[in-house]
């Protein structure tokens, strides 16, 4: 199973680049869990994976925030076809649930997932599909799953990041005073 969470859409989060990723493999080909909210040309994204993948080959809604967690659970790998990401929650995300990330290689994605995933220029034809694949072929150990929760953790959990948040507060509320 790939998963990818994030609107679906054509030109920020380039869904239909992923599906067309993943009709690229040979088959059996991994089923696909495109998962969020509707962009303007949801309607497009779900035709071309129902004309590329068939019906059976993929599921494309919106899940309630507390159904997630099951999804990224049943996903072998984590995949988003974006070519740039502000910050990039549904990575941390993936990676607190341990699974393999694929992403374009930016100076972001290489921030937030620190060595822990494969990164490609994806704009490169047949990258991204090449990228699922190598992922796919190398299934994570117990070990890896839990050294990327744990970076996930300590690097964004609210542990880690509560200082900075509060400090941040303390220095909006004075500029506002």
């Amino acid at each position: 199973i790939v998963l990818t969470v994030g609107m679906l859409d054509t030109k920020i989060k380039r869904t239909d680049a992923l599906i067309r990723a993943v009709a690229a493999l040979p088959t059996p080909r991994p089923f696909i869990a495109l998962l969020g909210a509707d962009g303007p040309d949801a309607a497009n994204v779900r035709a071309i994976a129902r004309d590329l993948l068939g019906a059976d080959g993929f599921v494309a809604r919106a899940v309630p925030h507390d159904e997630i967690d099951d999804f990224y659970r049943a996903a072998d790998v984590f995949a988003l076809a974006s070519l740039r990401e502000g910050f990039g929650l549904a990575y941390i995300e993936a990676l607190a649930h341990g699974l393999p990330v694929v992403a374009h290689d930016t100076p972001v994605t290489r921030h937030l997932l620190a060595g822990f995933a494969t990164l490609s220029d994806i704009t490169r034809p047949g990258a991204l599909s090449h990228a699922i694949s190598a992922a796919l072929a190398t299934p994570s150990t117990e070990e890896q799953r839990r050294a990327c929760h744990a970076s996930a953790r300590t690097r964004f959990g609210w542990d880690a990041l509560r200082e900075d948040y509060a400090q941040m507060l303390l220095r909006v509320a004075e500029l506002a005073a």
